[in-house]
């Protein structure tokens, strides 16, 4: 953790004209790398993946309903 912390820290003064966007960008695929290197540690039917699923049950069955904030309004 404390190479990466580093590894960050001189990546950010060694660019300083670099827009936040392109910051954004290797900060999510850095989290993309982690998420899809943890992946095989999860279990398929563990409190995280049953928390995964019920949340999107619950955003599914928001955005079907008729008083679902992204559709427009009438």
């Amino acid at each position: 953790m404390r190479r990466l912390r580093k590894w960050i820290r001189k990546l950010v003064r060694s660019e300083r004209g670099q827009a936040a966007t392109e910051y954004a960008l290797v900060i999510s695929v850095m989290v993309v790398a982690a998420v899809g290197a943890s992946r095989p540690f999860v279990s398929d039917h563990g409190p995280f993946q049953t928390a995964m699923k019920q949340l999107s049950r619950n955003i599914g069955s928001a955005i079907a309903s008729a008083n679902s904030p992204l559709l427009p309004r009438r």
